[in-house]
Parts: structure tokens; C-alpha cells; sequence
């Protein structure tokens, strides 16, 4: 891989991100797969004005298996500012808002996101709505997946995950993110092989996915004035 400085490198002011944008991306490697473990998250609590208490997060770095632990709600000054890197990095997760919304981190316009949830709405016709990684898993990669792990027990248990050891919390997450990334990279493929126009749409419906969260965290401009005309 290149150097890692290069790759974070800010590109300057491409405005928005298109599907030749993602395919360089995607050939360079330039892509970030990421999840988030947090606290218990309280039942019909609003994430968005209830944020959930960072634990740890786990992310993948392109190709490379290397994984990067995050221990601290800091992971924009940790990754070298991953996160500002504009249109220069594709960051990509499952039910992405809810991730960045744990670390603090409202993208740019510039900002090119991936949301394998997302994606799979999208392949499937919007059959299915809020598909879970476990039936994404099993479109994609024909597999069954459950977490079958002590972790899973002990969160089933009613255990907060800030209670649970950090590396056994650690490997448990490391799981979503290697089942997101494969994911991710079939996703891609099949991507690359569709039309050009329902590339544009799909590109679109992830910039709509980041303005909507964008809403979401910091408002919504509005003519008051051209309202009441």
C-alpha cells in the first residue's frame, strides 16, 4: 500500500463524490471498514439525541488485515483525521449513521460513505427494509452468521458491554467488521458490473443517507420567508 500519509492526503474541493470517485477509491484500496461496540442502549431511547456511551470500535484498513482498535471516544485524532479526509476515503458500515453518530463524526458534503445496509435495500428492489448484518451476511456471502461467542451471551445476559473485558469485546466486534468487509467487497463487485445509471442512483441514495444524518445532528436551513409565499 502507499504510504499512509498519501492516502489520507485531502484531494481538495471535489464536490460531491461520483462513481468514478469510488472506483478510484476502491482500486487504491482507500476504504475504511468500521464498527462500534457502545452501552446498552435504553429501549425506545433516541440514539440521535441519546447517544449511546462509546466503548471501543474496531476498523480495517483497505486490503491490508491489519486491524485498528479504538479504546477511547477519539477516533478522529486517532486515525490521522480518517474522518475529514473528504471524498479522498470511502468509510463504510453497517447502519453507518448509527457508527458515526457514536464517534462524533458529522461527513462533509465531500464525504464518500458506504452503507451495506443501504446497498442491500437497494439490490434487493427495497424488499428488504432494515435488513440486519446476519441477513445481509447470508445474501452475500451465503453464509449463516451468528455470534456464538461468550460476549453474545453475556449481552444477551443483560451485561453492559463497558463491563466486559476489552479484548474478549474487542474480538467480539472484530467479527462484524470482517463479516461488513466481505460484504462490502461483494457489494462492490456486483457495483461494478451494474448499468451506469443505477450506479448514479446508488450513489445518490448514499449522499441522501448522509444529508438526511446530516439533518439530523445539525439542522436543516429553511426560507421562512419563501414558506409563507
Amino acid at each position: 500500500m502507499p504510504d499512509t500519509i498519501e492516502l489520507f492526503k485531502d484531494l481538495g474541493p471535489v464536490y460531491p463524490p461520483r462513481e468514478f470517485d469510488y472506483h478510484k477509491a476502491f482500486t487504491d484500496n482507500r476504504y475504511y471498514v468500521f464498527d462500534t461496540e457502545t452501552s446498552l442502549i435504553k429501549k425506545d431511547s433516541n440514539i440521535y439525541v441519546n447517544v449511546p456511551e462509546f466503548v471501543l470500535g474496531v476498523g480495517c484498513l483497505g486490503a491490508s488485515s491489519t486491524k485498528i482498535l479504538v479504546t477511547e471516544n477519539s477516533v478522529i485524532q486517532k486515525e490521522q483525521c480518517l474522518f475529514s479526509t473528504k471524498h479522498n476515503f470511502i468509510i463504510v458500515g453497517h447502519n453507518l449513521p448509527f457508527d458515526l453518530n457514536v464517534v462524533g463524526y458529522i461527513p462533509t458534503n465531500e464525504t464518500m460513505l458506504w452503507d451495506t445496509a443501504l446497498f442491500h435495500y437497494l439490490w434487493t428492489n427495497q424488499r428488504d427494509t432494515f435488513p440486519s448484518l446476519e441477513l445481509t451476511a447470508k445474501y452475500w456471502l451465503g453464509v449463516s452468521y451468528t455470534k456464538e461467542s461468550e460476549v453474545s451471551e453475556m449481552i444477551k445476559a443483560g451485561i453492559d458491554p463497558k463491563d466486559i473485558p476489552k479484548d474478549k469485546l474487542a474480538a467480539y466486534c472484530e467479527q462484524d467488521v470482517k463479516l461488513t468487509k466481505d460484504i462490502f467487497l461483494k457489494q462492490f463487485e456486483a457495483f461494478s458490473k451494474a448499468d451506469m445509471a443505477w450506479q448514479n442512483m446508488a450513489i445518490n441514495q448514499m449522499h441522501w443517507l448522509k444529508n438526511v444524518y446530516r439533518m439530523s445532528k445539525i439542522g436543516l436551513k429553511l426560507d421562512a420567508e419563501r414558506i409563507k409565499t
